[in-house]
């Protein structure tokens, strides 16, 4: 039985476009109203903070990890954009990634470069800071300090509860 087949949302360009569209005018509405707004944009904020504070240990459990790997999860996972990324993408920079991402010819993910990928943590999908692999458990078990390794997966976790609550609130917000 072949492995069934991802339905990625907004694949195609003009489902790209509406999605951009969409977000881009609802946001633009309630911005009128800062307090509409003020909780969703602060959320985007902390996401965007978080990343940044477990950046630096996750370039280096990467740098330890990726070059060796022969699974390498660029490589064949399906990743994709989905709302809470597109929102906090948008919050923090005012613009939206130029396209969904998808898969090239060779399945690897389209940000995909020779030193790892070329987008800033915050622009990617939460999928690719989420997973960790199973070598980089391994590379983060055996950091000096245990407690980086505590601290990077309460921040993921943290993460993952800020963006529930971010498409909560923004729904709260389109919807009065």
């Amino acid at each position: 039985m072949a492995p069934k087949k991802l339905a990625i949302p907004w694949a195609c360009e003009e489902d790209w476009t509406q999605i951009v569209l969409s977000l881009s005018k609802v946001i633009s509405a309630h911005s009128a109203l800062e307090s509409e707004t003020a909780k969703i944009r602060t959320l985007s904020q902390q996401i965007v903070q978080t990343y940044a504070d477990i950046e630096p240990i996750l370039e280096r459990v990467c740098l330890a990890s990726c070059p060796t790997c022969t699974d390498v999860c660029c490589r064949r996972a399906t990743v994709w954009y989905d709302l809470k990324d597109l929102l906090t993408i948008f919050l923090n920079t005012g613009r939206f990634p130029d396209k969904q991402i998808y898969r090239r010819a060779d399945n690897s993910c389209c940000n995909l470069t020779p030193s790892g990928c070329g987008l800033k943590r915050s622009d990617r999908p939460f999928i690719c800071t989420w997973y960790i692999c199973p070598d980089q458990k391994n590379v983060i078990e055996g950091l000096p300090d245990c407690a980086e390794g505590s601290a990077l997966f309460r921040a993921i976790d943290e993460i993952k509860i800020a963006r529930k609550v971010l498409k909560q609130e923004y729904a709260k917000a389109i919807c009065g």
